[in-house]
């Protein structure tokens, strides 16, 4: 079941709100790819780098080393 309670609550919520508004919904926890395809293959019993290639071709010289959610606004609401 994981997050999704807590997920459809957060939803529910927002369309509470008298003024509609965006939202950033976060769990204040950052992962990386290689994290969800190792949980993903892991749940399969299955060797990812048996199944997954790393192309260089497609990283992006400018993109950011570390993503993280900001859900504050949702919190304060």
């Amino acid at each position: 079941m994981g997050l999704y309670p807590d997920y459809v609550e957060v939803m529910w919520r927002m369309l509470q709100m008298e003024k509609a508004d965006d939202y950033v919904i976060a769990v204040g926890e950052s992962h990386s790819i290689k994290d969800f395809l190792g949980a993903i293959f892991s749940y399969l019993n299955m060797d990812r780098q048996d199944h997954v290639e790393i192309d260089s071709h497609y990283f992006r010289l400018t993109d950011v080393d570390y993503l993280l959610g900001d859900a504050s606004k949702p919190e304060r609401n």
